[in-house]
């Protein structure tokens, strides 16, 4: 995880130092595709673990395909699986009205607090991802999606989607 360490003045950086300096990602290897559902689940590829006691910046990048605009839609949420002090994440993606783009947000990290983009008869459609959370305990931070009206047309996270998780304190 994304970790600063203890530098001491006049110390020197080494490249394991560095290392854990850097942002831990997740990428989808493959797509993943959901059908006649509307309950919230993890994503089986957009989760990373992150320790106890930090403040962590979190953005994710989502491709995805569904059915007409509002037939099946898709529904967000990030979850935290440990305890946090708190944590908020909006998202630009198209609206459930109409195939515009639009600024929603303001959600705690939790299964409360979701956010719906919508669905466009197949086109590919992006979402953009960005929040915060400060840890209490150590735990799993995960994209939970679904659809938001079953549909028997999936709803498709495509390959290529990504999380990026940066330690910031």
């Amino acid at each position: 995880m994304s970790q600063f360490p203890t530098v001491a003045a006049g110390q020197r950086l080494t490249a394991g130092m560095v290392s854990q300096m850097e942002p831990y990602w997740a990428v989808k290897g493959g797509p993943t595709a959901r059908t006649s559902t509307t309950t919230l689940a993890d994503d089986p590829d957009l989760l990373l673990a992150l320790p106890t006691g930090g403040t962590f910046a979190f953005e994710l990048f989502l491709h995805y395909t569904g059915g007409t605009l509002g037939s099946s839609d898709l529904k967000l949420a990030m979850v935290y699986s440990g305890t946090s002090a708190n944590g908020v994440w909006a998202v630009n993606g198209i609206n459930t009205t109409a195939t515009t783009q639009a600024n929603m947000g303001g959600n705690g990290t939790g299964a409360a607090g979701t956010i719906t983009v919508g669905t466009s008869g197949g086109s590919f459609l992006t979402v953009d991802i960005k929040g915060y959370i400060n840890t209490t305990s150590a735990g799993n931070l995960s994209l939970q999606w679904a659809q938001n009206t079953s549909s028997g047309t999936a709803v498709t996270l495509r390959q290529g989607c990504w999380m990026r998780v940066t330690q910031l304190a």
